[in-house]
């Protein structure tokens, strides 16, 4: 049986190291199959938000600040939801371009004092480095390896009106890593 947390992120810019983050998705994926998900509206003490970010995601600052939680509830919140699914072992991390949702993970954990590493693997699996490879060994014809290309190239069905927020936008990773890992399978 194999179970990776699938995750996402909705931020205020590109740096972790400067930017806030708004919004925290998670998917517990097992063998293909979606078993658990949650969402969390993180409130940063100051928000930190580059202009262009807004038009990316679908975060109401206003909802954020009246509904979100500070970074430290947000960080043991993302444990008890993460931990009974990964008992005894540290939690395996996926996602599309998860190297930028990690920065802003490790950015949550840091400002709750908590332990990231101590939690999660090093190891990451990445939807967008896999269908690069995919690309190149001649097996997808996609043009760009971004999520909605992603979407649109193997016709996986997203809740439109939610697009772009963290929970459906980690599910919807789910579901490419179902279909490249079956296209794997497939040879």
């Amino acid at each position: 049986m194999t179970k990776l947390l699938v995750i996402d992120t909705e931020t205020g810019g590109l740096d972790p190291a400067r930017c806030s983050l708004l919004t925290l998705g998670a998917v517990v994926w097992e063998d293909g199959r979606i078993v658990a998900e949650s969402e969390w509206l993180v409130r940063e003490t100051r928000l930190e938000i580059e202009p262009a970010s807004l038009k990316e995601h679908q975060v109401d600052l206003r909802e954020a600040a009246a509904k979100g939680r500070p970074p430290a509830e947000v960080a043991h919140a993302f444990l008890d939801f993460a931990r009974p699914h990964f008992p005894g072992e540290k939690i395996a991390v996926a996602g599309h371009n998860i190297g930028f949702d990690v920065g802003f993970l490790k950015r949550l954990f840091a400002q709750a004092g908590a332990d990231y590493e101590g939690h999660f693997s090093h190891r990451l699996i990445d939807t967008s480095s896999i269908l690069g490879v995919l690309a190149l060994a001649g097996r997808i014809a996609i043009k760009s390896r971004g999520l909605s290309e992603a979407i649109a190239y193997f016709q996986l069905p997203v809740d439109a009106a939610r697009r772009h927020t963290a929970l459906e936008d980690a599910r919807v990773t789910a579901l490419l890593l179902t279909k490249l890992v079956d296209l794997l399978r497939a040879g």
